[in-house]
């Protein structure tokens, strides 16, 4: 081709101007010409190994460290004696970047000589500084000799140095070695920014997944006592009447009597107080694969799946039971000057495929007004004069129902608590 023809042309000058003046003849600068030849072929081999190598070195899913080691021991096998690599820790952009800021920092990542690799953990690249005290030679190995250093970059990116120790006619070999790695540590820092972005767009998931159950037990939960709300309960009644085809269940209707008055008479924290307790105690005696909700200010509900060898009248009558015994124990240890009590009412029912509970039951509110007028009420005397606490049980108390035993007898007249006869 055009190099073998541009070979004749200057064999035939030096025959031209007589080689024998410098003592060299025609065979011999032939033997030379050959060796240049077969040591530019075997150059161009091993060039070609080392960048096929790093395109490899690329597509496999391994550690930074693990990168640099496979790197030096391919660099030994084609004939490297040594070769030090200093990085920055992040690249410089090259006209922008200051010399001034911590991005200047190189540090020592590893290499090789006779003794063998080296490789400097990636998160321990800060123990190995390449400081203005005794900067490279710190980590180089003693002894005499001349480095060649080559600036690692590609486009404007400047990511480090390398050092080598190495004679003068392996200086284009080298270069195209520093052009590998600096290929290298690019793909290295565009996968680093790949992590980095993949992990804060996890980070970010986690939040709006974090903020989303927040919004959501807000949207689904009531605040004061933390259980269901109107919203949840619908949407997991819904759901169980899915998975409960065919099958019987019971909505619970309650009532928390005479908040209004223990709100007058001790304040809204007491009345907080009693629509917690409330909630406790029915939450305490339904059964693990039921639900209760505060559907309003003293209202709830609860739905509570009869199971496969009981009725749903005595499933009622078991609830029924649990709760005024719940209520009566807690009314006779509890040092409150009033009883916290529940009027209540059941109905039940088949569980259906996209049945429609609004329709099923009219309205909650309907609901519950209809039910606690119904045959099933755990507690519900004088509801016609709301002026008047009436306990279900108070000969039961023995004494202590002087305390609990509050009468109005007049809307603007009560009994305070040291004034209850002993």
């Amino acid at each position: 081709g055009d190099k073998d023809k541009d070979l004749s042309q200057f064999l035939g000058i030096l025959r031209d101007r007589n080689i024998n003046h410098y003592n060299i003849s025609f065979e011999e600068l032939m033997g030379i010409t050959k060796n240049l030849v077969c040591e530019n072929d075997i150059l161009r081999n091993q060039a070609w190994e080392v960048s096929f190598f790093v395109r490899e070195l690329m597509d496999s899913n391994i550690s930074t460290d693990r990168y640099f080691e496979e790197l030096f021991l391919m660099l030994r096998k084609v004939g490297l004696n040594n070769l030090f690599l200093f990085v920055h820790r992040s690249s410089l952009f090259y006209g922008t970047d200051s010399l001034s800021s911590n991005k200047k920092h190189m540090y020592f990542a590893g290499g090789f000589d006779k003794n063998g690799v080296i490789v400097v953990p990636n998160n321990e690249w800060r123990n190995y500084l390449v400081s203005r005290h005794k900067g490279f030679s710190k980590y180089l190995p003693d002894g005499a000799g001349n480095y060649h250093s080559y600036v690692l970059f590609s486009g404007n990116d400047q990511y480090g140095l390398m050092l080598c120790r190495a004679d003068m006619y392996d200086n284009q070999f080298l270069l195209f070695i520093s052009l590998q790695i600096s290929n290298l540590l690019h793909f290295l820092q565009i996968k680093r920014k790949e992590e980095e972005a993949r992990k804060e767009i996890e980070l970010s998931m986690e939040r709006v997944k974090e903020s989303n159950q927040i919004l959501s037990f807000i949207s689904r939960y009531d605040e004061l006592t933390n259980i269901l709300n109107r919203r949840g309960f619908m949407e997991q009644v819904l759901a169980s009447i899915q998975r409960r085809k065919g099958k019987e269940a019971v909505i619970m209707f309650g009532d928390l009597d005479h908040l209004k008055e223990i709100n007058d008479c001790f304040g809204h924290a007491d009345g907080d107080f009693a629509i917690i307790t409330a909630s406790k105690l029915l939450t305490g005696i339904i059964p693990r694969d039921g639900f209760c909700a505060r559907i309003g200010g003293d209202e709830f509900v609860a739905f509570i799946p009869v199971p496969n060898d009981i009725t749903a009248e005595d499933e009622i009558e078991k609830i029924r039971t649990k709760l005024k015994e719940a209520m009566f124990v807690f009314n006779l240890t509890c040092e409150k000057p009033y009883f916290v009590e529940m009027s209540a009412g059941f109905h039940s029912f088949v569980c259906e495929e996209n049945m429609d509970l609004m329709k099923n039951f009219m309205t909650l509110g309907t609901c519950i007004s209809t039910l606690l007028r119904g045959a099933f009420p755990i507690h519900h005397k004088n509801r016609k004069n709301p002026l008047t606490i009436v306990p279900p049980a108070p000969l039961l108390y023995g004494n202590t129902c002087y305390r609990n035993l509050i009468r109005f007898q007049e809307i603007s007249f009560c009994i305070k608590p040291a004034e209850f006869p002993p």
